[in-house]
């Protein structure tokens, strides 16, 4: 697979995870329409100011641009059978956090950047010690969401 073609997918990837459409990335981007349509159909590679507009945008670097997020994440996440489950869950994650406050916004970007860099991590005993921790901290947040849901009825159905 080319640069062209690892960008390519990249991009596409990158913008239907943040739930956008072409002219909406152009939109958000000031990158014109037909830009955006050519990168992603492997006619051409952003030139250095439009590859550093999609770095900020999408806070990532240029080598993941050009393939890294796809083809150097760790061996466990890019063969795992449920990656279509993790992509659709973090369209729906970043579709929920267009509609929450802006400080709702960074605290899930945090969560969710820290959660990448664990799954990059070259230590596989290391990774799994983090992981490990965070699916405490994930399970300790279920159950305190499942109370509040809890009180949140009774208060409901006695007025």
């Amino acid at each position: 697979m080319d640069d062209k073609e690892q960008f390519a997918l990249t991009l596409k990837a990158l913008r239907e995870a943040s739930g956008l459409t072409q002219r909406e990335l152009a939109e958000e981007t000031k990158i014109s329409l037909s830009a955006i349509v050519a990168y992603e159909n492997k006619q051409r590679e952003p030139n250095s100011r439009n590859m550093a507009i999609l770095e900020r945008f999408f806070h990532v670097s240029g080598d993941d641009l050009r393939g890294g997020i796809l083809l150097h994440q760790h061996d466990a996440l890019n063969h795992r059978e449920d990656l279509p489950l993790l992509s659709s869950l973090m369209r729906d994650i970043l579709a929920v956090t267009k509609v929450k406050s802006e400080h709702s916004q960074l605290q899930i970007e945090q969560i969710l950047m820290q959660l990448l860099k664990i799954l990059r991590m070259e230590d596989e005993a290391m990774m799994n010690v983090l992981l490990d921790m965070a699916d405490m901290d994930f399970r300790n947040l279920r159950q305190g969401m499942e109370k509040a849901l809890e009180i949140q009825k009774t208060n409901n159905h006695n007025p």
